[in-house]
């Protein structure tokens, strides 16, 4: 694949926002927010790859420059991380993180006795006798969180609201010493802004040796309040949909957090991590002691989603899902589904229930995708509760079914993707017509499937089971039979896998 074609896998999007609602104050925050966040920019560069204007050096080719930019690093995502460098070597799933050269055993030896080495908020490195040593972020990246922190200072000194203050100077602060908890309180009890910005070192997925590490990352964002007030009616339904989880009893005993929410917004600006993944949902914070006692709130990136679903869900849709069901793959089905995915993220378990401690530690770098696969087919499980009980029709969850089958066909090279759609055909719930090269929802398969998977997800976390965790992916992330050559007939009929944003 050439440089022409890489860069052809990607569609420039320009999101639509209406600033127009924004007092004159807000109006001036919001090129403060975005200095903070190309700092957590740079910052980022330095996690996923290291030194960037060297690797831009290496060529002249304005393609390879442009396409370096978009992946944040050599590698083609897309491709299997394919370098698009001579020289560059391969990808690693340490990032930069870590050392190169670390094997995994040495960093457990190093790790038994130096609790900071499991941190989410330390760089592995070697001292000057060859020794692993764990260097704090704040430290390691000082530079970068001390211009974030005076932004969001200023940032706070125009803010209107209280609440909103308070918050951007206590993620200063953290930027500063890496402890994220008060901040993250102080976020969930802000509910009247309209602007809003998350920005840190959050996401752990893209430490892809432990699950240890957390990316900088940063997204600004408008509320919209239409929207959020229409939606908001589904939090209260929260431990009503943890107590008919298909589950025992054991495995949902935790109470979702009472203050959870849920809003809608419109993107104005990624950085980070979260510019190299372009979110569509979010479901924060991640700190469990918050989401224990405060729960969590569920953000919903409707530009975004609009954007995702044009540009790449529905040409899918209209090439591999079957004719008869192609009609059935909705904006609104995924809309509600992504909605349904990011509240199921605040239900099932934190804690194992076999003393392992908090399930993301103790199923370490299965738990983003196992995490992942149980907010997908939880938020199934939500939409079969909702038509049970009259919310929705029959014809709804044919909707949600179809749509969730194009959904998991765009991102069919994930690992949690591949696992649930194995798992699914394996269960006779998806089914592909060979003549017509076509995925059909079996919809009488389909509520044992989510009923079947769901459970054995929320299993292998209450019991922190990472062997289990290992040997389920392992079984169930082989290439589905057929699907490589249907996506690559979808890649030779448009190459477009993925959007990139495209901002000031």
């Amino acid at each position: 694949m050439n440089i022409q074609e890489r860069l052809a896998q990607y569609v420039p999007v320009r999101l639509k926002v209406d600033l127009s609602q924004l007092t004159e104050n807000e109006q001036k925050i919001i090129p403060l927010f975005i200095k903070a966040a190309q700092a957590m920019d740079d910052a980022f560069w330095k996690q996923a790859y290291g030194d960037r204007d060297a690797l831009l050096a290496l060529t002249a080719d304005p393609d390879i420059k442009q396409f370096i930019k978009i992946s944040y690093g050599p590698w083609d995502a897309l491709q299997n991380d394919e370098p698009v460098i001579p020289g560059v070597g391969s990808y690693t799933p340490c990032a930069n993180f870590y050392p190169p050269d670390m094997t995994e055993e040495e960093f457990e030896s190093s790790a038994a006795d130096q609790p900071e080495f499991n941190n989410h908020y330390t760089m592995i490195r070697r001292d000057n006798q060859g020794l692993l040593v764990a260097i704090p972020y704040h430290q390691f990246f000082r530079e970068q969180v001390q211009l974030a922190a005076d932004n969001l200072k200023q940032a706070s000194e125009l803010a209107e609201e209280a609440e909103q203050k308070a918050y951007l100077n206590l993620r200063a602060e953290a930027l500063l010493t890496d402890d994220y908890r008060s901040s993250e309180y102080a976020w969930m009890d802000m509910r009247n802004n309209t602007l809003d910005i998350l920005i840190g070192a959050m996401e752990t997925s893209m430490d892809g040796l432990f699950g240890y590490k957390a990316a900088y990352a940063a997204t600004i964002l408008l509320k919209d309040w239409y929207w959020s007030k229409r939606l908001s009616q589904y939090i209260a339904l929260m431990p009503r949909f943890q107590e008919n989880l298909p589950v025992a009893n054991i495995y949902k005993s935790e109470q979702p957090g009472l203050d959870s929410d849920l809003y809608v917004y419109d993107v104005i600006y990624y950085a980070g991590f979260d510019k190299a993944s372009n979110p569509i949902g979010v479901n924060w914070p991640d700190d469990e002691e918050v989401r224990l006692h405060k729960g969590t709130r569920s953000l919903l990136l409707k530009n975004m989603m609009q954007a995702k679903f044009e540009k790449i869900i529905a040409p899918m849709a209209n090439l591999l899902i079957a004719d008869d069901q192609r009609r059935f793959v909705t904006f609104d089905a995924f809309f509600n589904y992504v909605m349904f995915h990011e509240i199921a993220h605040g239900l099932g378990i934190t804690n194992t229930i076999t003393g392992k401690g908090l399930v993301k530690d103790a199923l370490k770098n299965q738990f983003h995708a196992i995490e992942e696969g149980k907010a997908n087919v939880l938020s199934l499980v939500l939409i079969n509760q909702l038509v049970q009980s009259g919310n929705f029709s029959e014809t709804d969850l044919q909707e949600y079914y179809i749509t969730f089958l194009a959904n998991l066909l765009r991102n069919w090279d994930s690992r949690q993707a591949c696992m649930q759609l194995n798992f699914f055909k394996e269960m006779g719930a998806f089914s592909r017509d060979n003549e017509t090269k076509t995925y059909r929802v079996n919809l009488e398969y389909m509520p044992t499937a989510i009923s079947a998977l769901a459970e054995r997800i929320l299993h292998i976390q209450g019991d922190g089971d990472f062997i289990g965790a290992q040997t389920f992916m392992d079984h169930y992330t082989s290439a589905v039979d057929d699907l490589t050559g249907d996506i690559e007939r979808f890649n030779a009929t448009t190459l477009v896998r993925d959007i990139v944003v495209e901002q000031e």
